[in-house]
Parts: C-alpha cells; sequence; structure tokens
C-alpha cells in the first residue's frame, strides 16, 4: 500500500508534518528560491483544484502506479 499525502501547501511548512505521520511521499508545490533567498513564487505546477489531479498522475506515472484504487478525502 502506498500513502502519498497531496497537498497546496507549499512543501517547506508540510513537509514535517508527513515525515511526523511517517508518510515518505508528499506531492506539494515548491517554493522558488534565487540567490538563496524565497522568491514568493511557485516553482514547477501547482497543487490547488484540477492541479492535485495533475500532479497525482504526474507522481503515479513517475512510480510506475496504476490509479485503480484511490482515496481522496
Amino acid at each position: 500500500t502506498n500513502v502519498a499525502l497531496i497537498t497546496a501547501t507549499v512543501s517547506f511548512l508540510v513537509e514535517p508534518f508527513a515525515k511526523h505521520l511517517g508518510i515518505t511521499d508528499l506531492i506539494s508545490p515548491h517554493m522558488e528560491i534565487k540567490y538563496g533567498k524565497y522568491t514568493g513564487a511557485i516553482s514547477g505546477p501547482g497543487c490547488m483544484k484540477e492541479g492535485k489531479v495533475t500532479c497525482l498522475n504526474a507522481w503515479l506515472k513517475a512510480n510506475k502506479l496504476y490509479s485503480t484504487f484511490i482515496t481522496f478525502y
């Protein structure tokens, strides 16, 4: 069984929570960093609304998993 946490919250905020729960697969946006500082922009695709499905499908493909049974809440 694979458990992934997918959220629109930026990764540096939710990563400690995921680790505390023992979740190793975190699907969330990353903050852009330039010259060692956060710019305030999101780097890569966002995980909001329909973007969650896009991010999930990319994760499934990267991990060679199939979406035969997925639970969201």
